[in-house]
């Protein structure tokens, strides 16, 4: 589903719930699109641009800040605001934005406000 899909982008497809929360709240019209997964998965994340949340080449370490290749301490996800509002949020499908698929995946989706999960272990 792309947003075009919405109808409160203008779809024929009627999406009452959507268009409900877009109508009472918040509606995101940009996004940019890094034409990776990881980057753009921690863009979409946390708002920032993959560089600013660490995630800027997959998820491996290059050694600098912007490609550490995990989402770095200092920004948020809208899971964690969502979760900071009283909301639960939960991931289902691919994490794939931190750089050890073994040992730190529950620790970063938790510390990502994310207290459910039912993901796709990625091991690339």
């Amino acid at each position: 589903m792309g947003y075009s899909d919405l109808g409160c982008m203008g779809s024929e497809i009627q999406t009452p719930d959507i268009e409900g929360l877009a109508a009472g709240g918040l509606l995101m019209t940009h996004f940019y699109n890094a034409g990776r997964c990881c980057p753009s998965r921690a863009s979409l994340l946390t708002g920032l641009c993959a560089h600013q949340a660490g995630v800027g080449d997959m998820t491996e370490n290059r050694g600098y800040p912007s490609c550490r290749g995990y989402l770095n301490k200092a920004c948020v996800t809208v899971a964690e605001a969502l979760q900071w509002a009283g909301y639960t949020a939960a991931l289902a499908g691919k994490w794939h934005v931190v750089a050890d698929p073994n040992g730190f995946i529950k620790q970063s989706c938790r510390k990502c406000g994310l207290e459910r999960r039912q993901q796709i272990l990625s091991f690339i």
